[in-house]
């Protein structure tokens, strides 16, 4: 499965259990954030993303954004991989 459809199906299943919008909104937008990193990357494929290449990416993000922002964003991609 490629990782823009696991997240279109996560962000749809999550609607499903009553998240609000502005939950729904975050996490869209930081795992489509991290899937275009991935793709970045060459990894289009939900099997191909490791754990290294997700530290990978978390320690990127310390580059770029605030630590709340960091927290969701990590939030988000712990809850689509769980």
């Amino acid at each position: 499965m490629l990782v823009k459809e696991a997240i279109d199906e996560f962000i749809v299943a999550m609607r499903q259990a009553g998240k609000s919008e502005t939950t729904l909104r975050q996490y869209e937008w930081h795992l489509e954030k991290m899937a275009d990193w991935l793709a970045e990357r060459g990894v289009g494929q939900l099997g191909e993303v490791s754990r290294t290449l997700l530290r990978e990416w978390g320690a990127e993000l310390r580059d770029r954004w605030s630590p709340a922002t960091i927290k969701q964003a990590v939030c988000a991609a712990r809850a689509l991989f769980a």
